[in-house]
């Protein structure tokens, strides 16, 4: 995942740890009402490379996924689920992104160049017996074979 800046007075999110970042902030101010969801623009363009596998979340965020994409703009979804309005300032933190590598496949576990196994049939032995419901057989009725 790369990060890149859309102007000279936005901050890019900082680095925690690695596939952690926080500080996703607005890039303006916005009044979110009661039960009203808006997506907030961050002012940084967002890259995402193939196998990662990038999360926004936070408190007042619908946590969504951003798909493999070149760069493109960030914007953070808030919900305000109260019953107060919710002010949002220019530069006030939004949201966590997370960034998870997905694991390689190998070729042992592709199903062409695994062995399909049709599953055994098992039989009872001993006094076992196997109670026979009625149903249906080629749609017709059956007494329980």
């Amino acid at each position: 995942m790369r990060l890149r800046k859309l102007n000279d007075g936005v901050e890019l999110p900082e680095k925690v740890n690695p596939g952690l970042y926080i500080n996703a902030r607005s890039n303006r101010r916005v009044d979110v009402r009661s039960g009203e969801n808006i997506a907030i623009a961050t002012g940084v363009e967002i890259s995402v490379a193939r196998g990662e596998l990038v999360t926004i979340s936070g408190p007042n965020v619908v946590t969504y996924v951003i798909e493999p994409c070149k760069y493109t703009e960030l914007f953070v979804m808030v919900a305000n689920r109260g019953d107060r309005l919710l002010m949002i300032y220019p530069g006030q933190v939004l949201a966590e992104i997370i960034v998870v590598k997905k694991a390689a496949r190998t070729a042992a576990s592709t199903p062409k160049t695994r062995g399909q196994r049709k599953p055994k049939k098992t039989t009872l032995t001993g006094s076992a017996t196997i109670a026979k419901a009625p149903g249906f057989h080629n749609k017709k009725p059956c007494d329980g074979c």
